[in-house]
């Protein structure tokens, strides 16, 4: 009995690590999402999101932070009253906590994060975002993402279909105005993405 007295205790915290759920959320303690705007001239924020510790390495989880943190990128542009996005700068990584449990085993955990620096515009030419692509300037070659698509992909790869953008999308509704801005602008919304989130999403 003394034997299992000491087990349970540890199979009960390894299934209470493991179960940690990555939940979309602003972050509260450790886990969530958060942003700042850090150049207004320029409309440049950083965005990042802090997943929950799992006790194995898991590239599921992995995926889910980066789409997360897309997810707020997608967010933050369209409650500004933007259209477009890119990724200037991406930080996407893994961090891995060892406890000393006893003096002859460990523990490990492991934390996914990703920080992205994005730059948004309210408009862009089509000869400027060719082909998903920045055409010229200083970010000539980097992906150009449509928000209001991010956002719709997203949510529903994850099925985080509790906002009126996305019931717009589904109902087709033609028009959806940006939320809470004086540069606020109505487009129309006429298509559902079909392309990975991980892959340029096309222009409608």
């Amino acid at each position: 009995m003394r034997r299992f007295s000491v087990i349970l205790p540890v199979l009960f915290s390894v299934l209470l690590s493991s179960c940690t759920i990555t939940s979309y959320q602003k972050i509260d303690s450790a886990v969530g999402y958060w942003d700042e705007s850090i150049d207004q001239s320029t409309d440049t924020f950083k965005i990042g999101f802090d997943g929950a510790e799992w006790n194995n390495n898991s590239l599921v989880e992995q995926e889910k932070v980066i789409d997360y943190a897309l997810l707020r990128s997608a967010e933050v542009a369209l409650d500004n009253g933007f259209r477009y996005f890119l990724i200037s700068e991406n930080q996407s990584y893994t961090e891995k906590k060892t406890t000393n449990e006893t003096e002859t085993s460990n523990s490990e955990t492991f934390r996914h994060r990703a920080i992205f620096t994005t730059v948004n515009y309210i408009d862009l030419e089509e000869k400027m975002r060719h082909n998903n692509l920045i055409q010229d300037g200083e970010f000539k070659g980097y992906a150009v993402y449509n928000a209001a698509l991010v956002f719709y992909t997203i949510k529903t790869k994850y099925n985080l279909s509790n906002n009126k953008l996305v019931q717009n999308f589904e109902s087709g509704m033609p028009a959806y105005r940006m939320p809470g801005t004086s540069r606020g602008m109505t487009e129309t919304i006429d298509a559902v993405p079909h392309n990975p989130i991980n892959s340029p999403l096309p222009d409608q």
